[in-house]
């Protein structure tokens, strides 16, 4: 699953906390992994070691298998 942010105007659609975080838990516990959108950082970082700063905090993310 990937969500599209490929264009600095597109803004991403899913909320960390509610949205992301959890899916994110439950991919990396089966062994998967979850990244943050490149743009948005310079390393790839997993989903759960983002702090949560904001309820309504928004970010483009993708999960997969390794």
């Amino acid at each position: 699953m990937f969500s599209n942010v490929s264009s600095n105007k597109a803004q991403a659609k899913l909320r960390l906390l509610y949205e992301c975080a959890p899916i994110a838990l439950i991919i990396e516990y089966c062994g998967g992994a979850s990244i943050v959108d490149p743009l948005m950082s310079s390393t790839p970082i997993s989903v759960l070691d983002l702090s949560i700063d904001d309820l309504d905090k928004r970010v483009g993310i993708c999960y997969g298998g390794t």
